[in-house]
């Protein structure tokens, strides 16, 4: 999946598994489908803001979408 694979760059940019990303750029994301659509708005090499809870707590992190398709 293309979305997953420009996500690589929030696991280097310290995403965790339960991380519960609500926003990219500002723009709320409800669904795994919302956040598909909106990473797959951007290309490999753009620099996103993730917005997500870990543990009840509000973050966020710039992330830089990669490619991941040889991996």
């Amino acid at each position: 999946m293309a979305a997953r694979a420009q996500l690589r760059g929030a696991v280097d940019a310290g995403l965790r598994k339960g991380d519960r990303i609500i926003a990219v750029d500002g723009t709320a994301v409800n669904s795994v489908d919302e956040l598909i659509i909106a990473i797959r708005e951007h290309k490999v090499g753009d620099a996103v803001s993730l917005t997500f809870y870990r543990g009840g707590t509000k973050q966020q992190v710039k992330v830089t979408l990669q490619d991941n398709t040889g991996n």
